[in-house]
């Protein structure tokens, strides 16, 4: 299982430098959304503008998008998540072959019918691609846990993101992936396995509002000890009722 761990967050990476042009571009558009004019720079806007610093090496990559550690002019660091610019182009190419492989398979063998996990699969990757949804879903898993002093869910700098582009307050700590780390600091593994289930519980059970995405590369625990919560892009509103009729179904089945 150890190698499907580096898919997490640990996809080979792309040069900064290929990235510079789309970032430019949506920080223009971040200026424009928060009505900020900029009339020299109407379709890119220079990230030095915006960003003391930024790491040109990405802290973690996936398959949509990769993110860089930065820091603001005024002082605060971040973290830069970039959606790659051709990803939209090529998302409905790929799903299209994709099912076209599905239908074959079927075709030779009617037991093999995979078109609803084809399906399930582009909806969800629609969902991740959406970075206001995300943003929006953060916000508010932010401000659900704001009185639960063991857990942090990142600032988010809406007048800097856009639907292809957040940026996000940075929270220094070890992915729960990263278990040899969290031995060597002394982390009591049981101890956070526990945490993070009253987390989900709280979430579910309290909230009704939940981080879908609970993936090891996603859940930090924090130089100060805290939880940290990354990626709200499959987040999930509950219907009404539920949460009350799923405790009392698990309390009877018990």
């Amino acid at each position: 299982m150890a190698p499907l761990r580096e898919l997490h967050d640990r996809v080979p990476s792309r040069p900064l430098s290929k990235l510079t042009k789309h970032l430019e571009q949506q920080l223009a558009i971040a200026a424009r959304a928060s009505e900020q004019r900029y009339a020299d720079h109407r379709d890119r806007r220079p990230w030095t503008e915006v960003f003391a610093e930024i790491e040109p090496t990405a802290i973690a990559a996936a398959s949509l998008a990769q993110v860089h550690r930065g820091r603001l002019r005024d002082g605060r660091e971040v973290a830069i998540k970039i959606q790659y610019p051709e990803v939209r182009r090529l998302f409905p190419i790929d799903f299209g072959s994709f099912r076209r492989a599905v239908r074959v398979a079927r075709w030779l063998n009617k037991s093999l019918d995979f078109r609803p996990i084809v399906d399930e699969l582009a909806h969800f990757v629609l969902l991740e691609l959406q970075f206001t949804r995300e943003l929006h879903s953060t916000v508010r898993g932010r401000a659900n846990l704001a009185g639960d002093p063991t857990v942090v869910v990142p600032e988010v700098f809406e007048e800097l993101s856009t639907d292809q582009l957040l940026v996000l307050g940075f929270l220094q700590g070890t992915a729960l992936s990263r278990l040899d780390v969290l031995r060597e600091r002394g982390v009591d593994l049981r101890s956070i396995a526990t945490r993070v289930a009253n987390l989900y519980a709280t979430m579910i059970f309290s909230h009704g509002f939940f981080h879908g995405d609970p993936h090891p590369g996603n859940l930090l625990v924090l130089d100060d000890g805290r939880l940290g919560l990354l990626d709200f892009g499959l987040a999930k509103e509950l219907p009404t009722g539920f949460s009350r009729h799923a405790a009392t179904m698990i309390v009877a089945g018990m």
